[in-house]
């Protein structure tokens, strides 16, 4: 990710006509594990932990693009329900064979995001020229993991009272459990700042399009 970010920098220097907008990608895992009760804005300091650091190396990675004179929003975005991949396709196959169930003691806050708000989101920092610097690219309604298991079930006429265990989730995950099972409660302050408006702001509407129910 770090040294994809180099290369761009690389090409960008290089060109004679340079972009007028560079969209740097990065994570939510930026702020790392935090207490699922304190909201998480874009003001939010960086985090403890190897995503976090990961995230930092990779949004500095086309920072000086701004030396430059081109406009660079960072994307940290969430995770993104989509059919296509990702972790719904991963999680409606535990449900559909009626494995589903919370994570970790299901407290834990997911900042999840539809895929269709993704690509619109990234649309606009892309076009508004007063867009620069780091978004959060995630719902304005992260939901604790027992909640988004409780919705899949209710939605898709399963149950969901099986539980995973942190201790069995770590050495399958890695570092990645440490979002997994942690969790974080990001909210996208400056993309509602910007007039952006959620076509999908509510978990259970964003299953049940994903599913084809609507």
């Amino acid at each position: 990710r770090i040294r994809a970010g180099q290369a761009v920098m690389t090409a960008v220097t290089a060109a004679q006509q340079k972009p007028h907008t560079l969209i740097q990608a990065s994570a939510i895992g930026y702020y790392g594990g935090q207490d699922n009760d304190v909201e998480l804005t874009e003001n939010s300091p960086l985090g403890d932990g190897f995503l976090a650091g990961v995230c930092h190396d990779w949004e500095m990675s086309t920072a000086p693009a701004a030396g430059l004179g081109i406009r660079r929003p960072v994307i940290r975005t969430g995770v993104v329900f989509s059919t296509d991949g990702g972790a719904f396709p991963r999680l409606k196959t535990t449900f559909t064979f009626f494995a589903g169930g919370t994570l970790g003691n299901g407290e834990q806050r997911l900042p999840w995001i539809h895929i269709e708000d993704t690509v619109r989101a990234i649309k606009l920092l892309l076009t508004d020229k007063e867009a620069d610097g780091p978004y959060n690219l995630c719902g304005p309604n992260p939901v604790r993991n027992k909640e988004l298991a409780d919705a899949m079930a209710e939605i898709m006429g399963r149950t969901s009272f099986l539980r995973a265990p942190g201790f069995a989730i770590r050495p399958i995950l890695g570092e990645m459990a440490t979002m997994v099972l942690e969790g974080q409660r990001a909210v996208p302050e400056r993309l509602l700042q910007h007039g952006f408006a959620f076509k999908y702001p509510e978990l259970r509407a964003a299953i049940r399009n994903l599913l084809g129910l609507e």
